[in-house]
């Protein structure tokens, strides 16, 4: 959805958290056309291409999808609400909490919904690693595309490595190059997304 051009990707299985990644990134301005277990989709090349939003953007019952869409939206500087239900907004947002109140950024919190103002720069961004690697790897989609380098460090012991690189593999697909030592992730700035066509893996998760 960042890709400027049309990217096809097989062999999904369109879970629920799928599903409502799939129907943010549509608010945020790609077009997504969906096969039996295929996906069409069309990004509008980056945070400028991003539409308008007039509605909360909704991410259902994922945490993916919130961890996701929240460094999404801070690539903007718009007022953007996130809404879900309760019970996904009872899980803990306090790493991108923490991120926006040491940046000065808007970061109100309610029952069923989220909402976010600020625009992330380039620069060195601290995370735990004993937290969900969602938050890190939500980091990992959009700093590339910011102005200049970034840093990622992990403190203390990362816990879900394997989803991290996971993540750097999947960005390497797209175009984007990230470094991966120990607990430190450098990402280079000013890279833009390219289009590309892949296979996923089967979710051995599930």
């Amino acid at each position: 959805a960042l890709a400027a051009g049309t990217s096809h990707i097989g062999n999904v299985e369109f879970s629920q958290d799928i599903l409502a990644t799939l129907g943010a990134a549509q608010q945020l301005g790609a077009k997504v056309e969906r096969g039996e277990h295929e996906l069409t989709i069309t990004g509008r090349g980056n945070a400028d291409g991003f539409a308008t939003i007039t509605r909360p953007v909704f991410c259902n019952e994922s945490g993916s999808t919130l961890r996701f869409m929240i460094p999404l939206c801070l690539l903007t500087g718009r007022r953007i609400t996130l809404s879900g239900s309760a019970r996904l907004f009872s899980r803990s947002l306090s790493v991108y909490e923490q991120l926006c109140h040491e940046r000065g950024f808007e970061f109100e919190q309610k029952d069923s919904s989220l909402t976010v103002c600020g625009r992330l720069s380039h620069g060195t961004y601290r995370v735990r690693g004993d937290i969900s690697s969602q938050f890190i790897s939500g980091l990992m989609f959009v700093l590339p595309v910011l102005s200049g380098d970034s840093v990622i460090e992990i403190t203390g012991k990362a816990e879900s490595m394997p989803y991290i690189k996971m993540t750097a593999q999947t960005l390497s697909q797209f175009g984007l190059t990230v470094s991966i030592s120990d607990s430190r992730i450098e990402i280079p700035g000013n890279q833009r997304y390219c289009a590309s066509d892949c296979r996923i893996e089967g979710d051995w998760s599930n």
